[in-house]
């Protein structure tokens, strides 16, 4: 991933491991500015919806060559030569690694032989809802430690445990932001700072409202986690890292 604007023009299938345009594209200059646009968080959706079907593309090949994605039940990582020189290629080619979806052993496996700039685009915490799409705390201090950023996911079956998709509804499971706010603060506590967490959202139309946070009617409200930040007494310099801080930085680290 070189810029949003090319990996929005870049939808690849990344079955090879050679990538030559990718590695021909420079990055766009990000301003120092953008961080503190009271408008980020309007574009924080634009953001990843540009990026989504890059990156996750890569992220499923990735695993499926190494072993399984999740939320697929858990199998054993393969010892698959496509899957390992698909890494080393992307790593050469100073790609940034998404962590999200491959299941554990895949993540392990990519973990040892990436050296590059890694994140989880949109992830929450298997402590707080117990699945194989979650990270465990193990996981996600093996991203604190490479400086990753991870994304909390607003999808309600991360956020609340025992939610039946199809029949479970937001308000009956008190599903609502702060659940995120949740998943955001375990990750800060295992971090013990605000450096690692974002907005992932992972809105891009594959779900609706009923299976939303019951407070989320439209991208505006994403607005409204500055305040719930707030109340569990975030700085406000901790909530400008989170609200787009923090990824710009990570992607100016990986960009330079």
């Amino acid at each position: 991933i070189r810029s949003p604007r090319s990996a929005a023009r870049t939808k690849t299938a990344a079955i090879s491991a050679v990538m030559p345009p990718l590695n021909q594209r420079k990055p766009r200059p990000l301003s120092s500015d953008t961080a503190t646009d009271p408008q980020s968080l309007r574009v924080q959706d634009d953001f990843d919806a540009a990026l989504k079907a890059h990156r996750q593309e890569l992220s499923q090949t990735v695993d499926q060559l190494l072993g399984r994605t999740s939320p697929a039940p858990a199998s054993p990582a393969l010892d698959a030569a496509r899957g390992r020189d698909l890494l080393r290629e992307m790593d050469r080619l100073g790609m940034i690694l998404d962590a999200t979806h491959l299941c554990d052993d895949a993540f392990h496996d990519a973990l040892e032989i990436w050296d590059g700039p890694v994140w989880a685009s949109h992830h929450n915490c298997r402590a707080l809802v117990n699945h194989n799409r979650q990270f465990s705390d193990d996981q996600i201090k093996e991203l604190i430690e490479r400086n990753a950023v991870i994304g909390g996911v607003l999808d309600a079956w991360m956020l609340v445990p025992n939610w039946v998709r199809g029949t479970s509804m937001p308000e009956a499971m008190n599903c609502d932001l702060e659940k995120v706010i949740d998943h955001m603060d375990h990750i800060c506590q295992l971090a013990g700072n605000a450096n690692h967490i974002a907005i992932g959202s992972d809105l891009d139309g594959g779900y609706g409202k009923e299976q939303s946070p019951y407070d989320l009617e439209t991208i505006a409200d994403l607005q409204k986690i500055p305040q719930l930040l707030r109340k569990r007494g975030y700085t406000e310099t901790d909530i400008e890292k989170i609200t787009s801080g923090n990824w710009l930085n990570f992607l100016r680290r990986a960009w330079k």
